[in-house]
């Protein structure tokens, strides 16, 4: 009963036409649905998300990344980059399939954690095995077709991850972030 009081603290009616519309003609009972509290949801998405990025770093101080640390590097950052976008990307899905709308508001950080982990992807590879030499960059992405496309996919990130804040909601308007955030 705890978990019910803190975790799903008002029901909320389904299948109910809103005020200002005509009734449906859906003869179903009305069925309730709980909203969790996001922002606890929220909070230990952050903080699970954070865990991988931590352990890497407690790895390298304690110079347990194997014997290719560049390598271990890359690789960890470009699968959680990976992870994240598929769990954001699986958000939509699942909300419709479970019937659990407030799911959709998990997306953002989910999206955001992906942007963060390909940017760190991105740095260790320019860092680690460019040595931030952009010309050896260029020609990599051009030669390599997974680069290319990592490069395609960090590109097509970078617009969303920079509109993903409140303002930037309001400022674009509804319609055209939505538009911009399909479109990618």
């Amino acid at each position: 009963m705890l978990f019910r009081s803190v975790l799903m603290p008002f029901p909320v009616k389904a299948n109910q036409p809103r005020s200002n519309r005509q009734p449906t003609t859906d003869h179903r009972p009305p069925t309730t649905i709980f909203m969790p509290d996001t922002k606890f949801s929220k909070v230990v998405i952050f903080v699970n998300s954070l865990v991988p990025v931590a352990l890497l770093g407690w790895d390298a101080a304690h110079h347990r990344l194997g014997a290719n640390p560049q390598e271990f590097v890359l690789h960890t950052t470009g699968t959680l980059t990976l992870v994240f976008l598929l769990l954001s990307l699986a958000v939509t899905p699942l909300r419709k399939a479970l019937g659990l709308p407030w799911l959709g508001l998990l997306r953002r950080e989910l999206g955001l954690f992906a942007f963060f982990y390909g940017a760190l992807h991105l740095w260790a590879y320019t860092w680690f095995d460019k040595a931030f030499n952009f010309a050896a960059i260029t020609e990599d992405t051009f030669k390599r077709p997974f680069i290319f496309l990592g490069m395609f996919g960090f590109l097509a990130m970078a617009p969303l991850a920079a509109t993903s804040t409140n303002r930037m909601i309001r400022r674009l308007g509804g319609q055209r972030w939505n538009r911009l955030h399909k479109l990618a």
